[in-house]
């Protein structure tokens, strides 16, 4: 997701230098100065740009923010270290939502919630992967899918303490509840 506001932001970035560079100065004033048709479309176009390039800008910069907690939750080895990720990263989801206003939005926060529960629900799969064989006693496999299922259900929780607390904030515009939960 970072990325992927990253690049949209190089690119509207090249773009917008090229709309407001000389050349097109000239085109522009040209343009306006004939009356063409083509002038307001062009104007247009280049307000257009201007706020895709803001909103990529600031995407990309309010995320970034979300980088630490994601690459602890990638790194971790095993379930505690995967339950320590949790906290700092909703907590950055909540800095996000709170400031941005690309992310302020119920779908997009949705997207970024369904993004950090794929990558915990892969973790978990890893650990019973790694923990489970057919050998392995009912107990022991019981105990290892208990353990998976109280890191999930620890997420879950500290999910709908934050969504509370963004609740408090602002009540017009609660987060979701998604699908996963």
């Amino acid at each position: 997701e970072v990325e992927f506001w990253r690049r949209k932001a190089a690119h509207l970035a090249s773009l917008r230098t090229q709309l407001r560079g000389d050349p097109m100065r000239r085109v522009l004033r040209v343009l306006e100065v004939t009356k063409s048709s083509q002038h307001p479309p062009l104007l247009r176009l280049a307000r257009e740009v201007e706020a895709a390039y803001s909103e990529a800008e600031e995407s990309a910069r309010y995320l970034g923010a979300l980088q630490p907690p994601i690459v602890a939750l990638d790194a971790s080895e095993g379930l505690d270290d995967l339950v320590a990720a949790f906290r700092p990263l909703l907590h950055s989801l909540l800095l996000v939502w709170r400031h941005s206003r690309a992310y302020h939005s119920s779908t997009r926060l949705s997207h970024l919630l369904c993004l950090v529960s794929n990558a915990v629900a892969a973790k978990g799969r890893a650990h019973l992967n790694s923990t489970l064989h057919a050998t392995t006693p009912p107990t022991e496999a019981a105990a290892a899918l208990g353990s998976t299922l109280r890191a999930c259900g620890t997420l879950k929780a500290l999910y709908f303490e934050y969504r509370s607390a963004a609740f408090e904030e602002r009540p017009d515009r609660p987060w979701p509840t998604p699908q996963v939960f």
